[in-house]
């Protein structure tokens, strides 16, 4: 099996504590992916906080099942107490030692390892094997209240729509590299025109609507660092709105150092400063 994420190693010790609460015999599906959707309470403790590089790599994580979950309709939060009320509650009261796998467990564990490939076996993939076999449990628990028949919020089962998310993760993914990579071969090329040509006019502009569509991809994936890298290319563009930008810059810079998560009022703060910066954009133009 490949390796193990740092996100993926702490699901699954809070799978066994999930587990031993639960008294139940072995770690289940349903346990780890309680695990998956208990990251942020993780973070939020004073002892995870102490080792900022731990934090940022399962912040990342967090991040990406976060975006996940939100193509789906659904929090975390929410889930993980179905799950629990869906739990079956064993007799195996007291148990001492090591919590070892349930068969079906280790088998989502290998599944994982499959998907990473040569990588590392992350979160993103142990939820991915969870979705291709759930098991009754969890079946119960997120898709007996989600099959809306095709009203709103997407048809069928949650565990299906969750299953297409993964593949939307994958493209904008994808998508965000191939932005990053535009803007990276973009700026070099300007830097060799000279400032007061056509070409040099004209580059500048693309560079600009490339570097907002970056800011905001990378916004909605949770990524600091992308979304700094992003935001300081526009901060010779932003006009009345630069001081306000560097600002947001330096607290992305202590979010992403101390790994911390952006809120959601931080990021609809960004939005409007970036819609602004697009306006203006093209209040120069007419």
């Amino acid at each position: 099996m490949a390796g193990l994420s740092a996100g993926a190693s702490l699901a699954w010790k809070i799978a066994a504590f999930e587990a031993l609460q639960a008294r139940a015999e072995l770690i289940g599906r349903e346990h780890l992916l309680i695990g998956l959707f208990s990251l942020e309470k993780v973070l939020s403790t004073e002892d995870f906080r102490k080792h900022p590089q731990d934090a940022r790599t399962v912040l990342a994580e967090r991040d990406a099942l976060d975006y996940l979950l939100r193509h789906s309709g659904q929090d975390a939060a929410a889930l993980r107490r179905q799950l629990r009320r869906a739990l079956v509650r064993g007799d195996a009261a007291g148990k001492k030692g090591t919590m070892h796998r349930s068969p079906s467990c280790r088998r989502v564990f290998e599944r994982a390892g499959e998907l990473a490939g040569k990588g590392t076996a992350g979160c993103v993939q142990l939820f991915h094997a969870i979705l291709e076999d759930p098991g009754p449990v969890i079946l119960k628990a997120l898709d007996r209240d989600f099959t809306h028949g095709g009203k709103g919020g997407g048809a069928g089962p949650l565990t299906a729509r969750m299953s297409r998310s993964i593949g939307t993760l994958r493209e904008e993914a994808a998508r965000k590299e191939e932005l990053k990579e535009g803007v990276e071969g973009s700026r070099r090329t300007l830097s060799s025109l000279q400032r007061d040509s056509g070409e040099y006019r004209h580059l500048a502009h693309e560079l600009k609507k490339k570097t907002l569509m970056l800011a905001g991809t990378c916004l909605e994936f949770g990524d600091c660092a992308g979304l700094v890298f992003a935001l300081e290319g526009l901060v010779s563009d932003a006009g009345a709105c630069r001081d306000e930008l560097v600002a947001i810059i330096a607290q992305l810079r202590f979010l992403g150092a101390e790994g911390i998560s952006m809120q959601e009022s931080s990021k609809n703060r960004i939005r409007g400063l970036l819609g602004t910066i697009e306006q203006q954009g093209r209040g120069k133009l007419s």
